[in-house]
């Protein structure tokens, strides 16, 4: 099967031009779902049109939030963070479900895709925020101030967009859908609880406060061709085959970190990729956004900003607590903190099969996170992390996880290689452990394991995965 090699070379040294057969088209349309309005913990279904060749990496999220109650409030830093759960169905049938959504695309995001943290649209950073004056025969300045200060107007129409995903939207092996052949695709999105998209405002205490969504839409690159080419050759085929990423996640009871965490989880898949174990907070109303120590309470000037400024000035940005803590620029919703501060050890185990030599400490865990990111081209510098994370200290207190591959990563094409535990479940045991016995923080273990599926079309409109 390697003989084919030596009479191959890269893209690189091929000479000559390509065209497309035939004209092809492509058009932005836009998808009113079935209520323009939503509310935390409320459902709203976009249904995609059917006859037309659907660009599903092009699929965007529109929507404008408002406080509904007596304080201003602060988005949460990532659209997605809005997303409770995510739906996919296709031709009525259930493609896939991801629970606590914006807690695994935070994971991924955090860590892997630093320059999309610049998205204007997809509001990065909520400590800060800008103005406009209104139009004049003159340029208007930009006006900027702190978004954690009680002085700012909240959520008043702020425009949002979802334009980055995780999951079957982002991950098909081919992009381009014939919903002629595949049938209606319908994607359905349960908004977060109030407490995991948004934050009080510096020194506020939770009252009433609310928030709403209005003009919430979608848009969608549709594609056409002048000919039947193409059409004609995937028509002529028995079935299609996609494969795309799914992720299982588990919340686990709370336990106080001087316990340590040991937890089970039981997974059958054809394709387990990765596994990852990190650690939440248990939170039911809003609090004050994650700036600085704790809580950062954002009471004054002096305490707060953006990770820009921390960058800056690491050592002269201080917290409401004390000179002591110092450089802290998570800048999110406490929800979505990830947190494995004082990490003794960790290790996982399928099947009582340890995975590591023996259990890794936190440098360890560590470094063999970074590996595993290396494989998609992810490291500690200007292309992976976000900007918030200064050391290996304010990882392990606001990025902490502990992840473990079990597949071969080929960036060049889709590859099915993860850990096949079909017909039979595999145990898969995660045992972590913190330094001091006084450290009586409680924390929920949080578990998320990366699958590859293999979504099939056949004649008919028959969908399956597997």
């Amino acid at each position: 099967m390697y003989e084919e090699f030596s009479a191959s070379y890269p893209s690189r040294f091929m000479m000559g031009v390509k065209k497309l057969s035939g004209g092809m088209n492509r058009q932005t349309i836009k998808i009113v779902p079935d209520r323009i309005t939503g509310e935390p913990n409320g459902i709203t279904t976009f249904r995609l049109p059917l006859g037309g060749i659907l660009d599903m990496e092009s699929f965007m999220v529109y929507f404008k939030a408002t406080d509904t109650g007596t304080s201003p409030l602060v988005g949460a830093r990532g659209s997605s963070t809005f997303i409770k759960r995510l739906s996919v169905n296709i031709n009525n049938v259930s493609t896939q479900i991801i629970n606590d959504y914006n807690l695994v695309w935070n994971t991924y995001h955090d860590l892997t895709s630093k320059s999309k943290t610049r998205s204007f649209n997809d509001h990065p950073d909520p400590s800060i925020v800008y103005s406009e004056g209104a139009g004049a025969a003159t340029i208007v300045a930009i006006a900027a101030k702190s978004g954690v200060k009680g002085d700012i107007t909240g959520l008043a129409a702020t425009q949002y967009v979802i334009d980055n995903w995780v999951g079957i939207l982002n991950s098909l092996s081919t992009p381009l859908v014939n919903t002629s052949l595949t049938g209606e695709i319908s994607v359905q999105i349960q908004w977060a609880p109030l407490h995991e998209c948004v934050a009080m405002a510096g020194g506020d205490t939770y009252a009433d406060e609310g928030v709403g969504y209005t003009d919430i839409y979608a848009t969608c690159q549709v594609l056409s061709f002048t000919d039947e080419s193409y059409y004609n050759s995937l028509s002529a085929r028995q079935d299609l085959y996609y494969s795309f990423n799914d992720y299982v996640t588990t919340r686990f009871a709370s336990v106080a970190k001087n316990t340590g965490i040991n937890v089970t989880n039981y997974i059958s898949a054809g394709s387990i990729d990765h596994i990852i174990g990190t650690a939440i907070f248990q939170e039911t109303l809003p609090t004050r956004l994650v700036n600085y120590f704790g809580d950062g309470d954002g009471s004054t000037a002096a305490q707060i900003g953006a990770v820009a400024e921390v960058l800056a000035d690491p050592i002269g940005k201080v917290d409401s607590a004390g000179s002591t803590n110092n450089g802290d620029g998570f800048n999110q919703v406490k929800a979505m903190q990830r947190n494995l501060q004082h990490l003794e050890s960790s290790v996982f185990s399928i099947n009582n099969k340890q995975l590591n030599y023996s259990p890794l400490n936190a440098a360890e865990v560590f470094q063999n996170n970074l590996t595993m990111l290396n494989n998609m081209n992810i490291d500690a510098s200007a292309n992976g992390f976000h900007e918030g994370c200064l050391s290996m200290l304010h990882y392990f207190k606001y990025y902490g996880m502990h992840m473990q591959a079990l597949n071969l990563d080929d960036p060049e094409q889709a590859y099915i290689s993860g850990l096949n535990t079909s017909g039979a479940s595999a145990s898969i045991n995660w045992d972590c452990k913190f330094s001091g016995s006084s450290n009586t923080l409680s924390v929920v273990p949080f578990m998320i394991t990366k699958l590859t599926k293999v979504l099939k079309v056949s004649k008919g409109r028959m969908i399956s995965t597997y």
